[in-house]
């Protein structure tokens, strides 16, 4: 789990040893605190978000099999 936050929301899933992606789009100054509000979200990056993600589970979905996975040494993993 290298690398991820501990407050971030797959953190405790990776510290365990399960595969978890994180989808974002980028940090800004008021990134999770008072002044980050709506108006703030990266829309156009949101959208490229979900485009991805969306590939990634009909992917998973469309293999037949489950989806192992490598760790490698920085804490990524690559599904096989």
């Amino acid at each position: 789990w290298k690398g991820a936050r501990d407050n971030s929301d797959h953190a405790p899933f990776q510290r365990e040893g399960i595969p978890a992606l994180h989808f974002f789009t980028g940090l800004h100054g008021d990134y999770h605190r008072a002044g980050d509000v709506a108006s703030r979200v990266d829309v156009t990056g949101l959208a490229h978000v979900v485009d991805v993600a969306e590939g990634v589970v009909r992917a998973l979905a469309t293999r037949g099999t489950s989806a192992p996975a490598r760790d490698h040494a920085d804490g990524t993993w690559t599904l096989a």
